[in-house]
């Protein structure tokens, strides 16, 4: 009984030491700065969350300090009566780390009006949703703008609504059926061992082709809807970390159903082009990735 004792301790001080030591690696990485200013997400029924309208605030991290005002509609773009170009997409098309002014959707070469309806965290779950609710304000002969990256893919596969809302702040962690909702909020705040293994667990309990399909079927819905209002669909191609086979995977459905496709990986390749421990593309990053996409769209 003495063995099994000890062993009980020896496991709860192990548990308790990890538990530990990942609350001093996150205390570390994040002191001092704030990686999601506070307020600015509210929940939503048909995206899980969004932006908190007329929201007003500083963006502090390492790498950038800035300012952020999000409009009426929640976004930083104000909703014009028709959109000539529509663009989606997660934090790199939201601008995060940037004045808005610095946004690649700011840069293009165009008079036609803009709405960048991008959104950190998003994927393409969230931007078909988007799409459908702005495709009444799309002309004839538009453009849709998609900024898509490998996390994407992660990301639909947890589902549009796995995220959660508190005191204005986005918490992401997968959750498992047969978990109460309230109980599996609390302990994704407050445990880090818990928000850590289930996101490795989720991770290694789904395959790749697993999660691809189901980005897939986004995919083929945001063309079918491009195509119903006649607008030219672009995919603009954001690489991260370990990226390289999923963002061939949005290459090859671009040739399949002759797309265009905006590849960035050979125009950033400079160290100033992303932020040094953020790792978003800086306001030079922004720049060249609009170049590219004005040449594109044949404006450059």
């Amino acid at each position: 009984m003495k063995i099994v004792n000890r062993i009980i301790i020896y496991i709860l001080i192990c548990v308790l030491s990890l538990e530990i030591g990942l609350k001093i690696g996150f205390y570390i990485k994040y002191h001092n700065q704030e990686a999601q200013p506070p307020g600015l997400y509210v929940s939503d029924d048909v995206l899980g969350y969004k932006l908190q309208q007329n929201f007003k605030g500083m963006h502090t991290q390492k790498d950038f300090s800035t300012n952020i005002t999000i409009r009426k509609e929640g976004f930083r773009d104000n909703l014009p009566e028709k959109i000539d170009i529509l663009v989606i997409g997660d934090s790199f098309t939201y601008g995060w780390g940037v004045n808005e002014s610095k946004r690649f959707s700011n840069k293009l070469k165009t008079d036609r009006n803009i709405f960048d309806a991008g959104v950190p965290g998003y994927g393409t779950c969230e931007y078909e949703k988007i799409l459908n609710e702005f495709s009444s304000k799309l002309i004839d002969n538009s453009v849709v703008l998609i900024g898509v990256s490998s996390n994407d893919v992660l990301d639909n596969s947890r589902q549009c609504l796995s995220r959660t809302v508190y005191n204005g702040k986005l918490y992401e962690v997968p959750y498992r059926n047969g978990i109460p909702k309230n109980i599996h909020l609390f302990l994704s705040r407050y445990i880090r061992l818990y928000y850590v293994g289930m996101n490795y667990i989720y991770i290694l309990t789904h395959s790749d082709n697993d999660m691809w399909n189901l980005n897939e079927i986004n995919l083929i819905k945001i063309l079918n809807k491009s195509r119903e209002k006649n607008a030219k669909l672009i995919f603009v191609l954001i690489y991260k970390k370990d990226g390289i086979e999923i963002m061939q995977k949005y290459k090859n459905f671009c040739n399949q159903n002759n797309m265009t496709c905006s590849d960035t990986y050979e125009i950033l390749k400079e160290k100033d082009d992303y932020f040094e421990h953020d790792g978003h593309w800086t306001s030079k990053g922004h720049q060249k990735v609009s170049d590219l996409i004005n040449k594109k769209m044949g404006t450059g």
